[in-house]
């Protein structure tokens, strides 16, 4: 079973290399459980830009999916914050 929610600190390869994976997996099993996309919360600014272009890398296979088998195209719920200096909650 995939997790449901991710957060991102910043924008490492070492980080982020198998966000993809865990958002796609999230999308396909929309499709035998109630569950909702994959939530990402992270600051605004790269990490957040880089969450919301998850897909693109997919673009053709999402084409085909939702042609034949998905009934929509992926989705993540990216849930942003300012960063600042002082503690802060997030979440």
């Amino acid at each position: 079973m995939s997790p449901d929610r991710q957060f991102i600190t910043h924008v490492h390869s070492d980080h982020l290399i198998d966000l993809h994976e865990v958002a796609m997996a999230c999308w396909i099993r929309q499709q035998t459980t109630a569950s909702g996309p994959l939530v990402i919360v992270s600051p605004e600014g790269h990490s957040a830009d880089f969450a919301r272009e998850v897909f693109d890398v997919f673009k053709d296979d999402i084409n085909t999916r939702t042609k034949d088998i998905q009934p929509g195209p992926p989705e993540i719920d990216s849930r942003t914050f300012e960063p600042t200096a002082e503690p802060q909650d997030v979440w």
